[in-house]
């Protein structure tokens, strides 16, 4: 098939679209003598079936190209390195039983790097934020009620924003009672109105003898 020819058959196909492209040519002579090429041949005429090679339809390959970005550009676009590396509540720690503090416990904590100028530790009891914040690694929490409470510690920044926190323990904080103390302990007559379980109204009259009334 001459190389016009066949331009014209493959330009035919793809202006008919890609489901005409499956569709038969057909060739033949008119009455002026005449090549024609036709997908619908005259019933007048002797025309034949013209084979035609496949059109390459596949898209044309894409070429990706990745930038690579400068090494100060790198550096300005990466998160900034965290201000601690760790955090620790020293004591009490977990399962601690803490006895006849009465509502004060005392806090130790400890971070990598040390406290940094305007941050602040703070204590949380019960999910919740308890006392004030501490520029010391140690200090104390008070009017801590008796029973089981969860204990953490926050790190927070100038601002009050937490830096870190470490996971909450378990402390229990037992006190015992006036009657048990005094149980254990038994009130002297020395120790009316000194001890707490000794109240001087309970303490005993003392019994009069004979010889300090001179009978």
């Amino acid at each position: 098939m001459k190389p016009a020819i066949l331009a014209v058959l493959l330009t035919l196909t793809m202006l008919a679209g890609p489901h005409a492209a499956l569709a038969q040519i057909y060739s033949y002579v008119d009455e002026s003598g005449q090549r024609v090429f036709t997908d619908r041949p005259p019933a007048t005429a002797d025309s034949t079936k013209v084979e035609i090679p496949p059109v390459n339809r596949m898209p044309a390959g894409q070429r990706i190209i990745k930038l690579q970005a400068p090494a100060e550009l790198k550096q300005q676009l990466a998160p900034p390195p965290p201000l601690y590396q760790a955090l620790q509540l020293v004591s009490p720690v977990q399962d601690d039983t803490l006895r006849n503090t009465g509502t004060v416990i005392d806090i130790h904590a400890s971070s990598t790097p040390q406290l940094l100028p305007g941050h602040h530790y703070q204590a949380w009891l019960d999910g919740a934020a308890h006392g004030s914040a501490s520029t010391q690694a140690q200090w104390q929490i008070r009017d801590v009620e008796r029973g089981s409470h969860q204990l953490a510690v926050q790190l927070l920044d100038e601002n009050g924003k937490t830096l870190m926190q470490t996971p909450a323990i378990t402390i229990h904080v037992k006190q015992t009672s006036l009657a048990e103390r005094r149980r254990i302990r038994p009130c002297e007559k020395d120790d009316y109105g000194k001890r707490p379980e000794c109240p001087l109204a309970d303490k005993p009259e003392e019994k009069k003898s004979w010889w300090r009334l001179g009978l």
